[in-house]
């Protein structure tokens, strides 16, 4: 398999890529004596982490890139398994946090996976099924779409719900569901709340 880490800062943080080097930026200055540089301390609930792409062919042409066959994403908790996966860089202009100086760097815009496409988040326990996930690195959303015969849906906690379109937020937060959204609970799911509907009932008052 053909793997290759790529490095994303979001919000507007550089992207840096072993494959892709950054242009024309300028080398950090060595701290004065006796402080930390930020290198060896990093902020690191600041810096998202990293995302490492898998697949068994990858194809590049200027600031365009695909993932072909049996393509793996991995970001934190985040897993997205699908057929195929292209993305686009963006050349920014940035300060360096280091030096407080502008540079120019290569920054990914967005991945959209096709094909087969699973999302699994072992930390939200989501599981979201669909045609077509678009990443968007700057919202830090994936928007899923499907076809009218094979929607995309998220399961949560034994309830499946499907829509026209998912916007799906990385980690937590709200899903946001567009178009004749569809709930199926699952008898386990069912089975859960039945207790805690009847102990409801029995501590209201009479």
């Amino acid at each position: 398999m053909i793997r290759l880490l790529l490095i994303l800062l979001a919000f507007g943080l550089p992207v840096q890529l072993s494959a892709f080097a950054a242009e024309d930026a300028a080398p950090a200055e060595p701290p004065p004596q006796g402080e930390t540089s930020p290198q060896e301390a990093p902020q690191e609930e600041d810096i998202p982490p990293p995302v490492l792409i898998e697949a068994d062919q990858v194809e590049s042409k200027g600031n365009d890139f695909e993932f072909i066959g049996n393509v793996i994403v991995k970001q934190g908790s985040t897993r997205i398994d699908c057929d195929r996966m292209e993305g686009k860089f963006e050349m920014v202009e940035q300060v360096d946090p280091e030096t407080e100086e502008k540079v120019r760097r290569k920054q990914i815009v967005y991945l959209v996976a096709s094909g087969n496409v699973l999302i699994a988040d072992p930390e939200t326990k989501r599981l979201a099924i669909c045609d077509r996930a678009r990443y968007d690195l700057k919202e830090d959303t994936i928007v899923l779409t499907g076809t009218e015969e094979r929607r995309p849906s998220v399961t949560e906690a034994g309830i499946t719900t499907e829509a026209d379109e998912i916007v799906l937020p990385r980690g937590e937060g709200n899903i946001l569901y567009k178009g004749r959204p569809l709930i199926t609970v699952s008898g386990d799911a069912l089975a859960r709340a039945r207790p805690r509907a009847e102990k409801k009932e029995d501590e209201e008052p009479k």
